[in-house]
């Protein structure tokens, strides 16, 4: 899906991606679809400390129904 495509090339451009693109990622945390959740999640994580901001809904997404969103 776009989205999904767009979750991983922000992850891909790395922390430049500024804090636009990280807020973006976190909204796709909440993403109706899974695959997008966990391609954001996996993107913000690449990020290092660039993405801190993203911590508390990276918590949140620990809750994920789905096992994989947890690992």
């Amino acid at each position: 899906s776009v989205r999904r495509n767009a979750a991983l090339a922000l992850g891909l451009l790395g922390p430049g991606i500024g804090r636009a693109g990280i807020e973006q990622l976190t909204d796709m945390l909440r993403d109706r679809n899974h695959p997008v959740r966990v391609d954001a999640a996996q993107s913000l994580g690449a990020l290092g400390d660039a993405a801190k901001p993203a911590i508390p809904e990276l918590r949140t997404a620990l809750l994920d129904k789905r096992r994989d969103m947890r690992v």
